[in-house]
């Protein structure tokens, strides 16, 4: 089943110069798939339109084409509506952290959903515990090493048990030990058949991955050098 798709997906911010042009992308179920590419070539814009975030939340634009997940377009949907089903870590994970304690960060989805406390505690455990951080839990997010942040970040969005997680360069900021850390998370992530999108600046990731392809000026391209425009 596909879980994740991109059909002829083009967006700009000022109407005139296309940031994504023509973008068509198929992400199977319980698949792991890298985009790299130079800074600025439009795969984070990429990311942020496959989960709902542009043109809703975050940078407004011309935005053509269709998102779909599991079948669905989400354009008519809010991004809390989508959330059990495709989320998004970023790239800083200080801007995603506020919670005093790792606990609370991971739990902040759940209970705004209004889960009952038993529901609430076995999520965060089993975040955490796929995450490799349920030492830490009593930790202040801020005392932790930049790649540990990344992983609550990860843990404070698998708390919502999405199919379809999204990682916009979140080794970016971290050294060769937290790089290790979130290599693991990703392989305890393909173990359990989540579907995940990378977005990378380098290929750290890509060993780890069943599909790679590469941005170049707004466009996409698989391994063998073909775009995957619309044709």
């Amino acid at each position: 089943m596909t879980a994740l798709e991109l059909q002829d997906v083009s967006f700009s911010y000022d109407g005139k110069h296309k940031i994504l042009d023509g973008i068509n992308l198929r992400l199977p179920e319980g698949s792991v798939t890298a985009i790299s590419g130079k800074s600025g070539c439009g795969k984070s814009t990429l990311a942020m339109i496959a989960c709902g975030v542009i043109p809703k939340a975050v940078l407004q634009g011309k935005l053509t084409g269709r998102v779909l997940v599991f079948g669905e377009d989400i354009s008519g949907k809010e991004i809390y509506e989508t959330a059990d089903k495709i989320s998004m870590v970023f790239q800083d994970p200080e801007s995603q952290l506020f919670a005093p304690a790792v606990v609370d960060e991971v739990a902040f989805a759940p209970e705004n959903l209004c889960f009952d406390g038993e529901t609430i505690a076995e999520r965060i455990d089993a975040a955490l515990s796929t995450v490799g951080m349920q030492d830490f839990k009593d930790y202040p997010p801020n005392k932790l090493s930049g790649g540990q942040q990344q992983l609550v970040a990860l843990a404070s969005i698998l708390s919502l048990e999405p199919k379809i997680i999204l990682l916009d360069e979140v080794a970016a900021q971290v050294d060769s030990q937290g790089v290790a850390l979130l290599q693991d998370a990703v392989r305890a992530l393909k173990a359990q058949g989540k579907t995940v999108l990378i977005i990378e600046h380098g290929r750290v990731f890509e060993p780890l991955c069943d599909r790679k392809y590469e941005m170049r000026e707004g466009r996409l391209y698989n391994a063998e050098g073909d775009s995957c425009e619309k044709r």
